[in-house]
């Protein structure tokens, strides 16, 4: 059976990493090694290697792309399992996604969990497969639930700083382009959302979305129109934007993506409504 090496990042949560550590080796089949990558400035979790077997590596506020892809490159085994620091692996995880591990699979992923026990994305069931289309509609893959081929992740090109905070959405769309993906039908993780997340940021999470987007079908030579619905996400990202920088007062970047928004979707009316209203300040 190939053997999978764990991946964390994690920057100054000291109590969440030992969470999802310990949540790593209660898996009923834990993986054969796991690697930190403390993206601190002053190397927080270098206790860690007192507490648990792990090995550290350190990025001093590379951000979660440098740290992850240093974590990778001292990966000894062909299957990558990650965890963010804030997650926690559900006891079944990697016992349920080994079973999946065939040729030709890229990424295996699942569900999640919130704290209280609901589960999230169920309504993506029968997203595997060819599923690069689907993915560009939405990117319902959550990094602490997907085991990814170490062949696909360099393939790939790993995890790219420039398009944080969706370099995981980036990667995802790349592997899944030429690549296949299963979905494991049961929660995998538990989802922790608190104030520090990058995700929480609406603004440079969207703005980061639509570049991601826009950067990999110019990549693979497909226009937005090639793909039924994309257009329609495109011009959601920049609208909402465009809402977002005018209710922080910032009406230039209002402006700017409300047009982006009305190139995508000409038809879409309140796009150059809004941008009108942007020079009274509404």
């Amino acid at each position: 059976m190939d053997k999978i090496s764990a991946i964390v990042a994690t920057r100054d949560r000291p109590e969440m990493i030992e969470e999802a550590l310990a949540s790593i080796l209660a898996q009923t089949m834990p993986p054969d090694e796991i690697i930190v990558a403390d993206d601190s400035r002053g190397q927080s979790a270098r206790h860690l290697a007192d507490k648990f077997p792990v090995r550290l590596v350190f990025t001093k506020a590379g951000g979660p792309a440098v740290a992850r892809n240093a974590a990778v490159r001292e990966a000894q085994y062909p299957w990558l399992a990650f965890c963010d620091d804030d997650d926690i692996w559900l006891p079944h995880r990697l016992a349920a996604q080994r079973k999946a591990m065939h040729p030709g699979i890229d990424l295996i992923y699942g569900d999640t969990v919130d704290t209280e026990g609901e589960r999230e994305l169920e309504f993506h069931d029968t997203a595997e497969g060819a599923v690069f289309e689907k993915l560009l509609l939405d990117n319902w893959i959550v990094t602490s639930t997907v085991l990814l081929s170490r062949k696909a992740f360099d393939k790939a090109g790993g995890f790219e700083p420039d398009f944080c905070p969706a370099e995981d959405y980036r990667l995802w769309l790349k592997v899944c382009r030429y690549g296949r993906a299963v979905k494991i039908d049961k929660p995998l993780a538990t989802y922790r959302e608190h104030e520090g997340q990058l995700q929480t940021k609406i603004a440079p999470m969207f703005a980061a979305t639509a570049k991601t987007i826009e950067h990999t079908i110019a990549d693979f030579g497909i226009a937005p129109r090639d793909v039924v619905g994309l257009t329609r996400r495109l011009r959601q990202l920049y609208f909402v934007q465009g809402r977002v920088a005018s209710a922080e007062s910032d009406q230039p970047a209002a402006r700017a993506a409300y047009l982006r928004a009305w190139a995508y979707e000409r038809s879409y009316f309140k796009a150059p409504l809004f941008w009108l209203l942007s020079f009274l300040n509404i």
